[in-house]
C-alpha cells in the first residue's frame, strides 16, 4: 500500500509536515517501541552463546593455512591460534596427517568428545565410532579440508579405498586456496590503492564540498520515517516466518523476502513524505557524471579497506577471538550453499541493501543532519546511527567506520553512486569470502 501511495504521488505534492500536536506523541510511542524491540534483540544476541558446536572463522582460516603449509607448518606457533576445542581438534587432524602424532595426541585431549573419538579411531587405538558421533564431527568441521582428511582416514580404518576421495579433496582445497589467494590479492591492491588515495587527498587542493541532494521533510517527519522503518525492519522477519508456514518452499530465500519487505515500507514512506515518486527521488540523489562518481567511489573503496584494516589491528587485542565483528552476517552468508540460494542472497546483500541503506542514511539522513548540525557532526552522528541500527555490539566500531567512509564518499560528490559502490563492493567481497571459506 505504501508503495502504491508513493507511485501515485505527483511532483507537485508538498513534503509532509506532521502537526506537532499529534506527531510528538506518535514519535514518543514509536521511539519507546523501537527501544523495546532493540533491547529485546540485543539481549537475545548478547546472550546467544558463541558457536561451541563447530570450528570458528579463525579455525577455517587455520585450516587453509595448514593445508597450504603441510609439513612446514610451525605447529607450536599455530597452536596459539586454535582457541576453541573444535579448532584444536582441527589442528590435531592436520598434525597427525603430517606425522606429528604425539603433538596431536596432546591437543585432541581438549577437543569435543565426538571429535576425540573420531580421531582415536582414525589415528589412535582404533576404537569404535558411533554413527551419531560421526555425524556430529561432520557438522562440527563443516566442510573443511581437515574434515575430508579425517573422513578419508576413517574410511581407510573401515577397510575402504579412499584414494579417489583424497584426490578429490586435494583438488577442492587447491581450488579454494587459489580463490582465497585472488581475494587476498585484490585486498592488497585495495590497501595500496587506499594509501595512494589518502596521499592524493592530503596533497590535493581543497575544493568546496559538493552540494548535497535537498531533503524537504522536517525533523518530525524524519523521525517518524526512521522509527517507522526500524520497526518494520524488526517485524519483517516475523512476518516472513508466518508466510513460510503457508509457503514453506520459499524458506531458502527467507532473508531476501524479509529484507525486501522492509525496503518497500521504507522507500514507500520516504517517497510519500517527500511528495515525489521513487524515480524522481533517485534522480535527485544521483547527480553528476556517472563515470566521475564511480571513479571517486573506487578511491574511497580503497580508503575504506585501509581504514578497516587499521581499525582491526587496533581492536584485535580487545575483540573476542572466536567472534567476528559482523558475526550474524557471517553466519547468514555461510548458509548460501547452492546457486539457487546464493544468487538471491548476493543480490540482496551486494545490490539491494547498499542501494536502500545509502538512500536512507547517506541520501536522506546525512543532508538533513548537515543542514542542522554542520558537516562533521552530521558525518559522525550519521555513521554512528548506521552502525547502531545493525544491532551488532561487536561490530559497532567497524560498521560505524564503514558509515563514516561512505559518508565521506557521498560528501565528496553529492551522489549516491559513490557510496553505493563502496557499500556494494564491501558486502559483495564478504559474500565471496564466505563462499570460499564454506
Amino acid at each position: 500500500m505504501l508503495v502504491d501511495m508513493a507511485a501515485q504521488t505527483s511532483p507537485q505534492d508538498l513534503p509532509w509536515r506532521p502537526h506537532p500536536q499529534w506527531a510528538d506523541p506518535l514519535i514518543l510511542v514509536l521511539a519507546l517501541l523501537a527501544m523495546l524491540m532493540a533491547w529485546g534483540s540485543l539481549k537475545r544476541r548478547v546472550s546467544q552463546p558463541l558457536q561451541g558446536d563447530r570450528i570458528t572463522i579463525q579455525g577455517r582460516l587455520l585450516d587453509f593455512q595448514l593445508s597450504a603449509m603441510g609439513p612446514r607448518a610451525p605447529w607450536d606457533s599455530l597452536q596459539k591460534q586454535a582457541k576453541s576445542p573444535w579448532d584444536r581438534g582441527l589442528l590435531a587432524i592436520h598434525a597427525a596427517e603430517q606425522g606429528q602424532v604425539s603433538k596431536a595426541a596432546d591437543w585432541i585431549k581438549s577437543a569435543p568428545a565426538p571429535l576425540g573419538a573420531a580421531w582415536q579411531r582414525a589415528y589412535g587405538s582404533g576404537t569404535t565410532l558411533s554413527a551419531r558421533d560421526r555425524g556430529l564431527v561432520r557438522q562440527g568441521l563443516i566442510r573443511s579440508h581437515a574434515a575430508d582428511l579425517l573422513e578419508a582416514r576413517l574410511s581407510e580404518a573401515d577397510g575402504q579405498d579412499a584414494r579417489a576421495f583424497r584426490q578429490q579433496a586435494l583438488m577442492a582445497i587447491r581450488t579454494r586456496l587459489a580463490l582465497l589467494g585472488v581475494l587476498g590479492g585484490l585486498a592488497c591492491v585495495a590497501v595500496v590503492g587506499g594509501l595512494g588515495f589518502a596521499l592524493f587527498l592530503a596533497v590535493r587542493k581543497t575544493t568546496p564540498p559538493a552540494p548535497l541532494p535537498s531533503i524537504s521533510m522536517d525533523g518530525r517527519a524524519l523521525a517518524i520515517l526512521f522509527l517507522g522503518w526500524f520497526l518494520a525492519m524488526q517485524v519483517s522477519g516475523t512476518m516472513v516466518q508466518i508466510l513460510l508456514a503457508f509457503l514453506p518452499f520459499l524458506r531458502p530465500w527467507a532473508l531476501s523476502w524479509a529484507y525486501l519487505l522492509h525496503v518497500l515500507v521504507g522507500t514507500g514512506m520516504l517517497c510519500r513524505m517527500e511528495g515525489i515518486s521513487l524515480g524522481e527521488l533517485w534522480h535527485r540523489m544521483t547527480p553528476g557524471p556517472l563515470g566521475r562518481n564511480l571513479a571517486w567511489g573506487c578511491g574511497y573503496l580503497g580508503l575504506t579497506v585501509l581504514m578497516s584494516l587499521a581499525l582491526s589491528l587496533i581492536l584485535s587485542p580487545f575483540m573476542p577471538n572466536q567472534e567476528p565483528p559482523q558475526r550474524e552476517l557471517v553466519e547468514i552468508l555461510s548458509r548460501a550453499r547452492s546457486l539457487g540460494t546464493a544468487i538471491p542472497l548476493f543480490l540482496t546483500v551486494a545490490v539491494l541493501a547498499p542501494c536502500f541503506e545509502e538512500l536512507l542514511f547517506r541520501g536522506t539522513l546525512l543532508p538533513a543532519l548537515r543542514r542542522r548540525l554542520g558537516p562533521w557532526a552530521a558525518l559522525f552522528l550519521g555513521a554512528l546511527a548506521f552502525g547502531a541500527m545493525h544491532l551488532q555490539p561487536a561490530g559497532l566500531p567497524l560498521l560505524s567506520l564503514l558509515g563514516l567512509a561512505m559518508g565521506l564518499a557521498f560528501l565528496r560528490t553529492g551522489s549516491l553512486w559513490t557510496s553505493i559502490l563502496v557499500h556494494g563492493c564491501w558486502n559483495g567481497a564478504q559474500f565471496l569470502l564466505m563462499q570460499v571459506l564454506y
